[in-house]
C-alpha cells in the first residue's frame, strides 16, 4: 500500500472511512472521529472533547474540564452563503 491509498489522511483522518449504506452516516462518523481526535473546548480551551455514548440526548461531546456539552452538526452541500 502506498502513502496515497488513503486520501483522507491529508485532513487528519488516520484510518480509511467506514462504509455505511448512506453518505450522511458515513460523513457523520468521519466528522465525529475527527472532532474526538482534534477538537478542543471553545469554552475553556481544554485539549480534548471526549465523545459521549451513541444516542445521548442532544449532545455528542462533553468537556471533562468545564462540563460544557456540544452537538456536532453537518450539512450536505457547498459551503458559502445561502441565498
Amino acid at each position: 500500500m502506498g502513502q496515497d491509498d488513503n486520501p483522507g489522511r491529508q485532513f487528519g483522518f488516520a484510518e480509511p472511512a467506514v462504509v455505511f449504506k448512506g453518505p450522511t452516516r458515513t460523513a457523520r462518523s468521519a466528522a465525529e472521529a475527527w472532532v474526538a481526535l482534534h477538537g478542543f473546548c471553545p469554552n475553556c480551551a481544554a485539549d480534548r472533547l471526549p465523545q459521549l455514548p451513541n444516542n445521548s440526548p442532544v449532545a455528542d461531546f462533553r468537556c471533562d474540564a468545564c462540563g460544557e456539552e456540544y452537538e456536532l452538526k453537518a450539512k450536505r452541500g457547498k459551503l458559502g452563503r445561502s441565498t
